[in-house]
């Protein structure tokens, strides 16, 4: 037996031990990262047209918008928010120099004009100042059915007494009382938070019972785009009316079909080839993105296969095929990649084009010419 060489027994060498130890923990590593970021998704802000939230809108040709009176007088303090007390208290911080009639008047003013602009229903009428004797907490107008044929109106839209709550967003996503903050921010990255429900309620011509629709919404000012709505009690009066206009709007979109600003997610993926597909889906352009897609589909690496078929129902829904959608997200879901955030993925989207498909059923009824 021949005499050993020093250095050359890899089990006598302490430098080449530490060597094997850190590949394999570097080995170890990356194969826990690939399986944590494979299956991570983005997403891309598309338009949807989305259907009214009243199912029999096609039976609406006439409609009347008004508020709902909260008192005889109706002059009542814009009230910035509720400060919890002991007991169950609350002391209301209120301007005077803000009335709630006037934010009826112009959220109303600004829905009424969304639907004259829209020109869906044949007339669009506003009797906030018209129609006081059926117009308080306590009247329904259910019990009131000689006014549809006495007006010729098929449907009445109530905008229901709200509140507005009013924050400042400092940095570090802290909310301060704005009625502390007079004269407001100036020169400043700070954020004007104003967020709401508003309770509108719809009566149809014929229906026995009432449509009711809360409009959970929100709006954030900042003095760099919006310096004229900063600096003063007074300017921010204006703010506050500007609010009300967009949430009026924003409610003419949940009441006839519109075009909606939405996001649906997608798999990305550092491939070239997927990469290119990623910047038409962006743009928008998903037959491009589909070419590229379907051709991955056929990948050997089944990890981009998978992405590719969940990626090409979302280019399917985009393009108005729900059920190609559905069968490519079965391909995606019933591969022999069984990641669990991939399957989770999948039900998630699949219950997403579910609720397309009958918000489909619905606009194909509610859209007219």
């Amino acid at each position: 037996m021949g005499q050993q060489i020093p250095g050359l027994r890899k089990d006598s060498n302490p430098q080449m031990k530490l060597i094997i130890k850190l590949v394999i923990l570097l080995y170890i590593l990356l194969g826990t990262s690939s399986c944590q970021t494979s299956y991570q998704m983005s997403s891309v802000q598309v338009e949807m047209m989305c259907p009214s939230f009243l199912t029999n809108l096609e039976k609406i040709d006439t409609i009347a918008i008004l508020y709902r009176k909260q008192s005889e007088s109706d002059i009542i303090p814009y009230i910035y928010h509720y400060e919890a007390g002991f007991f169950n208290d609350t002391k209301e911080k209120t301007d005077t120099a803000i009335q709630y009639k006037n934010l009826y008047h112009i959220c109303v003013d600004a829905l009424v004009n969304y639907l004259d602009s829209a020109k869906y229903f044949a007339k669009v009428y506003n009797y906030c100042d018209s129609l006081n004797s059926v117009n308080s907490n306590k009247e329904n107008l259910l019990d009131h059915p000689e006014l549809y044929s006495k007006l010729g109106i098929d449907a009445f839209i109530f905008l229901e007494p709200f509140e507005f709550n009013d924050k400042l967003l400092k940095k570090g996503n802290e909310y301060i009382d704005v009625k502390t903050s007079f004269p407001e921010f100036a020169n400043s990255s700070d954020m004007e938070y104003i967020f709401t429900k508003l309770p509108w309620t719809a009566y149809l011509k014929g229906d026995t019972v009432n449509h009711k629709y809360d409009q959970y919404d929100d709006s954030y000012y900042g003095n760099s785009v919006s310096p004229d709505f900063f600096g003063s009690q007074e300017k921010h009066k204006l703010l506050v009316e500007n609010t009300a206009v967009y949430f009026g709007k924003a409610f003419g979109s949940k009441l006839i079909p519109s075009w909606i600003k939405t996001k649906r997610s997608y798999y990305f993926s550092k491939n070239l080839e997927m990469m290119k597909a990623e910047e038409f889906c962006k743009n928008g352009e998903w037959l491009s993105a589909a070419e590229i897609y379907r051709r991955q589909t056929l990948s050997k690496n089944k990890n981009i296969s998978v992405k590719s078929k969940y990626n090409m129902a979302l280019v399917c829904e985009m393009e108005g095929n729900i059920e190609a959608a559905f069968d490519w997200l079965k391909n995606s879901n019933y591969s022999k990649q069984k990641k669990y955030d991939h399957l989770n993925n999948c039900d998630q989207y699949s219950k997403a084009l579910e609720n397309r498909k009958k918000e489909l059923a619905l606009i194909e009824k509610q859209v007219r010419n």
